[in-house]
């Protein structure tokens, strides 16, 4: 049963990475198509986070000495797909940087989920340092990004603000 979950594990790790991937570029688009400077600067911020969690992804799969590319991305794809979609057809009225950042939220919603099943089989798997490490990203990605959470986060003084339309 161990290998199951060390296979599951770095299955998961798999997902995640490439998700973060996809979204680095997803979100660097986005950010050239808001129509305000401050809101533009705040998506490229995301994208920087992004990017750090891809890095301590990395160093995760280092440390297990697997590589963590091999996953299509599939799911995270499908999302990317229906945010370009419905950016398309916008409907009259409502703020291309409002449907941005509900874009955003879906997609970080999506990997928070997967965050936590990482973090649950790292547990289980007997590695905590790992779960450890994957609840600081998920802090992260609640901080950012608190409407993706079912519970309130709680805030510090120096957290980023979600992004603000």
């Amino acid at each position: 049963m161990a290998k199951e979950l060390e296979t599951a594990y770095f299955r998961k790790l798999r997902t995640i990475h490439a998700s973060e991937l996809q979204m680095i570029g997803f979100l660097a688009d986005l950010a050239e198509q808001t129509a305000d400077f401050k809101f533009g600067s705040s998506m490229h911020g995301v994208t920087r986070l992004c990017g750090e969690r891809l890095e301590a992804l990395e160093k995760i799969a280092a440390d297990h000495e697997f590589s963590p590319e091999g996953d299509d991305g599939e799911a995270m794809e499908r999302l990317v797909t229906e945010g370009r979609h419905e950016l398309r057809h916008c409907a009259r009225g409502r703020s291309r940087d409002v449907v941005i950042a509900d874009i955003c939220v879906s997609l970080h919603r999506f990997l928070l989920v997967n965050y936590r099943l990482a973090r649950n089989l790292a547990d289980r798997t007997g590695w905590p340092d790992d779960a450890s490490r994957l609840e600081e990203l998920m802090d992260l990605l609640e901080e950012r990004f608190p409407q993706t959470s079912d519970h309130p986060v709680r805030r510090t003084a120096f957290a980023p603000a979600a992004l603000a339309v």
